[in-house]
């Protein structure tokens, strides 16, 4: 039998900013215990996940009553950063995209491919839209 890819969902958690107040984060390993908690069995070859985009590590900080002159502010952005490896994947690549296609002048000037890149910045809005903001995008 042919071995099969593995599956793989992208999920946006929401919460409230209280929960932020109080000390909520997620970062790969509260995901990860999330999912096998979820699917109640799974060994380290069976499940993962990573965190791919996160809210401002410096808003949650504020947000946890960190202010700009505390001294341990920096160190609690590094500590919800370390959990999360390589975050900002997804709106570098997409922002990259965007400038490729937007430096070709037939880009430019093509109606057809500068639909491309309005779409492109939807996805860009998405992925920055914060703390359960409202985005509007066209069907």
């Amino acid at each position: 039998m042919p071995t099969a890819k593995p599956f793989s969902w992208v999920v946006r958690f929401t919460v409230a900013p209280l929960w932020v107040q109080d000390g909520f984060t997620i970062d790969n390993e509260r995901a990860l215990n999330m999912l096998a908690q979820a699917v109640g069995a799974g060994s380290a070859d069976e499940l993962q996940a990573n965190v791919l985009e996160v809210p401002s590590a410096l808003e949650i900080a504020r947000m946890q009553g960190y202010g700009p002159k505390d001294s341990r502010g920096g160190a609690v952005v590094r500590e919800l950063l370390a959990g999360v490896g390589e975050v900002g994947q997804i709106r570098s690549a997409l922002i990259k995209a965007r400038d490729l296609l937007d430096s070709v002048a037939f880009v430019q000037t093509d109606g057809d491919t500068r639909e491309v890149l309005d779409r492109i910045g939807e996805a860009i809005a998405l992925v920055d839209a914060r703390q359960g903001a409202a985005v509007e995008i066209e069907a």
